[in-house]
């Protein structure tokens, strides 16, 4: 177990009503972990609602059968939010990714639990249970169904399955592990079908969602050297080609596979005139996270997203200045890495090739300043006794020629020469050792 879970076992124990929401926008890893939970909960006997401020999408929808997941507004209300005893928020910890839900719970004195794996975190007076190591939250809803004995049934399975394929890239991304795979193992066991999974995911696109991309890639844009891809789309695409706000998953990632790029954003305007960015990047360099917040966003180093307010033009070129600073300002630290790297969905996969120079071709440069001290430091050992009498050549001119010459004076300043060459090279030899080891961790972190 990743996380200590035994101090939810009471608020558990203690509670009857439960609301689980999640981020707007919801993707599989949010509404899969959703009904994984529910069904949890639902198993110790609890009463448990699904809410969130936004509908769950098409291609989702085969995930919630029976439509357990309600939309705050349609098919619940805000009293339904205030009056439940718990509230659990997953794949997210923060008050703006919740919104309108966010602000029914506000209104509520209803204890708060988060289960998420994000880095990007607001203050939600919530009892935290996050593993930002893990895959997906998915993962840690599993994990926390383990903790309390219960048996998935086949529905919560395949949900979850969902939740920690799609957060992964199918299970591409570096966060993927032997752990990953164990439980992808026993949630096929109890039920969850891989190939119908993927079915309902990538093989049921309208003519409207690829229209709605081909229009993407013709506007495809690379700037700062090749490092950098974007795209964009207007609230008028969407308008001509019939397209929806969830046709647009994945397209950031397409940016990504121009050869050269190393960090990738979208903007997409939203039919209330607010503009949605997804970023993306290969490298841990350049980080996202740190631009998204920039814009009251979040998420992971190298996968994030913020809504702007607009007005459209004004937010893309704003973000369009961030992303360049993140990107040129990294280029010095990155240059030394050739990333190979694919993502898919809100996770992200980093594979870092090995480095154009490996770490022992600086071996040269490191530690040329403590050979050079340690020679001067012998020279000057040699020539401490060799300067106690003068040189032939000076012993055999006239003595009105050599007046200058004080062997104790020029023996003297050899032995404080040579013992500041000695500590020169001490903390040179040191120094190189450290900067050594780091090329080589540096070196290994960057192939794995």
């Amino acid at each position: 177990m990743t996380i200590r879970w035994e101090p939810l076992r009471p608020i558990l124990a203690q509670n009857q009503r439960f609301v689980i929401s999640s981020h707007v926008r919801p993707d599989a890893d949010a509404i899969g972990s959703e009904l994984g939970l529910a069904r949890v909960l639902q198993m110790l006997g609890k009463t448990v609602q699904i809410i969130n401020t936004s509908p769950t999408p098409p291609n989702l929808q085969f995930l919630d059968p029976s439509h357990e997941v309600k939309q705050l507004g349609t098919g619940a209300s805000i009293a339904d939010v205030v009056s439940a005893d718990v509230h659990f928020i997953v794949d997210t910890s923060s008050w703006t990714q919740l919104s309108d839900v966010g602000k029914a719970m506000r209104q509520s004195v209803a204890c708060r639990v988060v289960i998420d794996h994000h880095v990007s975190s607001d203050d939600l007076g919530a009892h935290e249970f996050k593993d930002t190591n893990s895959p997906a939250t998915g993962s840690l809803i599993f994990e926390l169904s383990q903790f309390l004995g219960v048996t998935l049934p086949p529905d919560a399975a395949t949900a979850l399955f969902a939740a920690i394929a799609t957060d992964t890239g199918w299970f591409r991304f570096p966060a993927v592990t032997s752990r990953t795979m164990r439980i992808i193992g026993e949630l096929m066991d109890v039920g969850a079908s891989p190939s119908n999974v993927f079915r309902s995911l990538y093989e049921q696109a309208s003519l409207a969602k690829m229209q709605l991309a081909g229009r993407a890639f013709s506007r495809m844009v690379v700037c700062c050297a090749g490092e950098l891809a974007y795209t964009m789309i207007p609230l008028s695409d969407f308008q001509e080609f019939g397209a929806v706000s969830s046709d647009t998953e994945d397209l950031v990632n397409e940016c990504l596979k121009i050869s050269g790029t190393k960090a990738a954003f979208i903007a997409i305007e939203t039919q209330n005139r607010q503009v949605k960015v997804s970023f993306r990047s290969r490298i841990s360099s350049v980080d996202v996270a740190h631009v998204a917040e920039q814009f009251g966003g979040g998420g992971h180093r190298l996968a994030a997203g913020a809504t702007l307010s607009g007005p459209y033009s004004d937010s893309l070129v704003k973000v369009l200045q961030a992303m360049t600073v993140a990107v040129e300002g990294a280029r010095s630290v990155a240059n030394t890495l050739t990333d190979s790297w694919r993502d898919e969905g809100d996770s992200v996969v980093m594979s870092n090739v090995p480095p154009i120079t490996c770490w022992w071709s600086s071996l040269p440069i490191v530690w040329i300043t403590p050979i050079s001290l340690r020679i001067i430091q012998r020279l000057l050992s040699l020539g401490c006794s060799q300067f106690l009498s003068p040189p032939p050549w000076i012993a055999n001119y006239p003595s009105r020629r050599r007046t200058w010459w004080n062997p104790l004076r020029a023996a003297h300043l050899c032995v404080r020469l040579r013992r500041l060459s000695s500590v020169a090279w001490r903390v040179s030899f040191r120094l190189s050792v450290v900067c050594c080891a780091f090329s080589i961790r540096f070196w290994d972190v960057g192939i794995r």
